[in-house]
């Protein structure tokens, strides 16, 4: 009999922890997700708007377009502790105004579409790739470059986890203090069976 107590102890532990382990896994995954979304929400627009930058510096008073980005401005604009950042501008007729000619290839940017993201690697690195066709020179008529901005994922996946953590730690938390809880109250509730067992 005294076996028995510790196996039914378990055996409620086990009901009890099973349901909210299953729980908490599909918590943690939803979380991810929608933690993964929202970093690469606040971080898009931020290669969103270096990618109008960069279109800034491109002159159309020539032949031909031309990037005029400066090496001191390049260090401003691709400042970033945490993450690489690279570029490349591409004229309407396919040449490269400038940027990094190892880029990939963009997947279906059309003069017509709105900026497009997506997962990619650079050098065999995985990066956020952002794709636009950005307007350049006067306001009549003007005409446009395909800017691609590709940035590494250290600080997505650091603001990701991070928020994870703030979700899942605390219901681990709960279950930690609801097995704690549950094991004592069986010992209690179980306390009377022992007294009568050894009285008997």
């Amino acid at each position: 009999m005294r076996r028995s107590e510790p196996r039914l102890q378990r055996k409620l532990l086990a009901w009890l922890l099973g349901p909210l382990a299953v729980l908490l896994v599909l918590d943690t995954g939803a979380a991810y997700w929608n933690s993964l979304r929202f970093a690469n929400l606040a971080y898009d627009r931020a290669l969103r708007e270096i990618g109008r930058e960069i279109a800034l510096h491109v002159k159309t008073d020539a032949a031909r377009p031309r990037l005029e980005l400066s090496e001191a401005a390049a260090n401003i604009l691709f400042l970033d502790p945490d993450d690489r950042l690279f570029y490349r501008v591409v004229g309407d007729d396919g040449v490269q105004l400038g940027g990094d000619a190892q880029l990939p290839p963009p997947r279906n940017a059309t003069p017509t579409a709105a900026p497009l993201f997506y997962r990619d690697a650079v050098r065999g690195e995985p990066v956020r790739m952002m794709v636009a066709w950005l307007p350049v020179g006067p306001d009549t008529g003007p005409q446009r470059v395909l800017v691609q901005v590709a940035e590494t994922l250290n600080k997505r996946a650091h603001l990701t986890w991070e928020m994870v953590a703030n979700v899942v730690l605390p219901q681990l938390l709960l279950i930690v203090m609801a097995t704690v809880v549950v094991w004592f109250g069986v010992s209690r509730g179980l306390a009377p069976r022992r007294r009568v067992r050894r009285a008997g």
